[in-house]
């Protein structure tokens, strides 16, 4: 068996995959050649969530340069559903929300009924189209080379990091270094001996609506002006990676001068509570937590002067938009790993104070 490096740091779920792969590799293994692969169906898998999927939706574009013939499916969490349907790019839409990803306050043993649930209705949704070619691009536990396997897919390409790679045609070990997920991506793509030059790879969305900042001028009852607006996200999946509160009263207050709106966005209980102990203090701002939906949020930040935020989903539709953005990152040895090459997007560490954002934001407000 190949010497496998896990991304997976739980040893109740590393060392039963790891049994399993010495038994899988050694006895299981189906290698198939990818160097003249001519697919008309393909279908591309990330079950991760929002931020994992922006940066997903780059290979879009790609497989349809390299493939114009063909027709893509995807496979993702249905917690990004509203990101890819109606895509352009993509034909058909499968859904898996796996019990470890799924971020819904019910119940471990309700996540697992539904990750059954929904699986076994996938796996026969892939079935009935018959794909030629499935790649898999979320290298963390749990992937989907069970469900590609038993959705009859013949070439399967994908990360062994998580396990059972062994179900992959073609699987990749992963080697942790100075660079951004996008490029492990393409490190899967390479396995199928493409003859077209990649070109600069960047998320590929759905269009905006032409009207929608009125929307959602309307739905908050906001009266911000324009689009000389700043959107500030101080909160992050991790709390870890978050300015003090004061820091964000100090900045908000020193970009009055500015005559920009400043509007806070979030969702859930605790970054309702956090921005409510902010906004009192700072003048010329407004609490959009929890008012708006997905392409509400995605628009808001497509359409600001700047975006002010912690290490979090925000970064990535900012890079998506071409949106002005400075980034609050805590020092970690993957911080690369998530950091898009956005030309516009500017990182700073979360030691550093408000004055640093405060030269910076010249650049972009005037």
């Amino acid at each position: 068996m190949k010497k496998i490096h896990y991304l997976i740091q739980n040893p109740l779920l590393k060392i039963p995959l790891k049994i399993v792969d010495s038994i899988g590799y050694k006895f299981f293994s189906k290698r198939k050649s990818t160097s003249t692969v001519h697919p008309k169906r393909i279908l591309i898998s990330n079950i991760a969530h929002l931020g994992d999927a922006i940066i997903f939706s780059a290979i879009i574009p790609i497989l349809k340069s390299q493939f114009p013939n063909a027709d893509l499916g995807i496979l993702i969490g249905s917690w990004a559903k509203e990101i890819f349907s109606e895509h352009p790019g993509i034909k058909w839409i499968h859904f898996l929300d796996h019990w470890k990803l799924n971020r819904a306050s019910i119940s471990l043993i309700k996540k697992m009924k539904r990750h059954f649930f929904i699986r076994r209705k996938t796996i026969k949704e892939i079935q009935r189209i018959n794909y030629d070619l499935s790649i898999d691009f979320y290298p963390f536990f749990p992937n989907t080379s069970y469900v590609l396997w038993k959705g009859n897919v013949p070439i399967r390409l994908g990360y062994n990091s998580a396990g059972l790679g062994f179900l992959f045609t073609s699987d990749l070990n992963w080697h942790l270094s100075d660079r951004f997920i996008l490029e492990y991506h393409m490190d899967l793509l390479k396995l199928l001996n493409l003859k077209k030059p990649f070109f600069k790879a960047k998320p590929l969305l759905k269009p905006l609506q032409d009207d929608i900042l009125i929307k959602i001028k309307n739905k908050t009852s906001s009266s911000f002006l324009g689009d000389n607006y700043i959107v500030l996200h101080s909160c992050s999946g991790n709390p870890m990676k978050e300015w003090p509160e004061n820091y964000w009263i100090e900045l908000v207050n020193k970009l009055q001068f500015k005559n920009a709106s400043f509007l806070f966005t979030g969702k859930g209980k605790r970054e309702s509570q956090r921005v409510a102990k902010i906004i009192p203090h700072a003048k010329n701002c407004y609490n959009l937590v929890d008012q708006l939906l997905i392409n509400e949020f995605f628009a808001l930040i497509a359409k600001a002067k700047l975006l002010i935020c912690s290490d979090s989903l925000p970064v990535h539709i900012a890079w998506a938009y071409d949106t002005p953005s400075i980034v609050i990152q805590q020092k970690t040895l993957d911080a690369s790993l998530w950091s898009p090459p956005n030309p516009n997007c500017f990182f700073l560490r979360k030691e550093q104070s408000p004055d640093y954002i405060l030269s910076l934001s010249s650049t972009f407000i005037k």
